[in-house]
């Protein structure tokens, strides 16, 4: 899930390394566990014999358990190079369409250049919102500055009224 608010958030590297590694070979290894140990269950302890309780719900469970894994499995199987394809196809666009980045392209992959391009737009962000509030800062100290002269005259004149 966390991985998926990455992905939402344009953050597609981290999305796809989640996927691919332990979402596809999770899937695959640590799904199988429950129905394995459920079959070891009535190999082992209860030796084949499913008569006696809790034979009929162990088989339950072991058939629920190996669907659910064989439909999990076939879907990362089926989806996740899929889905890796896609961003690296992502990544492709969005290098192809980086034209007012002032950095030269030389040996860097797409997703470098794409995420050294953002960072350098990002970076340019940061400095027009430092500035703006520099200036902002700068404006404000010079109402104070007027305000407090004003007080200054205000008060000489209150003087000579009195």
């Amino acid at each position: 899930m966390i991985a998926y608010i990455f992905y939402t958030q344009g953050h597609f590297q981290f999305f796809m390394i989640w996927t691919s590694v332990p979402g596809f070979y999770g899937s695959i290894v640590l799904y199988a566990m429950p129905w394995v140990f459920l079959a070891l269950q009535v190999g082992i302890t209860q030796k084949g014999k499913v008569q006696a309780a809790p034979g009929s719900y162990v088989i339950f469970l072991f058939v629920v358990y190996m669907s659910l894994w064989i439909l999990n499995s076939v879907m990362h199987l089926v989806f996740v190079p899929r889905m890796d394809a896609y961003i690296v196809t992502l990544l492709n666009q969005m290098a192809k369409t980086q034209t007012k980045c002032p950095l030269k392209r030389g040996n860097l992959t797409d997703a470098e250049y794409v995420a050294a391009c953002q960072g350098i737009a990002n970076s340019a962000k940061n400095q027009l919102k430092l500035d703006a509030e520099k200036e902002k800062k700068a404006a404000a100290d010079a109402l104070v500055a007027a305000a407090d002269a004003l007080e200054e005259g205000s008060e000489g004149e209150d003087a000579e009224l009195l």
